[in-house]
C-alpha cells in the first residue's frame, strides 16, 4: 500500500489533489478538489455538512468554478460557463442544471 492513499485532503486548493494523483492515488474525496478557507472547514464540520451544496446557495464564482455562500467554499462545476459578452456565468439551461445538480447530489450523499 502507497503511504499516499493514508493522506486526506482537507481543501484549502487542489494542490494536495494534484500531489496525491501525481503518486498515483486516485481515492475520491470530499474536499479533494474544493477550494477550502480555514473558517469555511471548521464552519463545515461544525455544522456536519448540513445543506451543503443546496442549490439556492450556489453562485458563479468563476470559469468552471461555483461557491456555495453559505460555507464559501468555491468548487470545480459544470454549473459556471463561459458567457457569449466574456466572463463567465451561471448555466441557465434548466434541464442541463438539473443534470448537474443531480450528480452533484449523488456526490454529496458520499458524506
Amino acid at each position: 500500500m502507497s503511504t499516499f492513499l493514508k493522506f486526506e485532503s482537507l481543501g484549502d486548493n487542489c494542490e494536495m489533489g494534484f500531489f496525491l494523483r501525481n503518486n498515483s492515488n486516485e481515492e475520491s474525496s470530499f474536499f479533494r478538489w474544493v477550494v477550502t478557507p480555514v473558517n469555511a472547514l471548521i464552519n463545515v464540520l461544525d455544522s456536519k455538512f448540513n445543506g451543503i451544496y443546496s442549490i439556492e446557495n450556489l453562485e458563479e464564482s468563476s470559469l468552471g468554478m461555483v461557491r456555495d455562500t453559505k460555507y464559501d467554499l468555491c468548487f470545480h462545476s459544470q454549473l459556471s460557463v463561459a458567457s457569449p459578452c466574456g466572463g463567465f456565468t451561471f448555466l441557465s439551461d434548466k434541464e442541463k442544471v438539473k443534470k448537474v445538480y443531480t450528480k452533484m447530489k449523488k456526490a454529496r450523499s458520499i458524506i
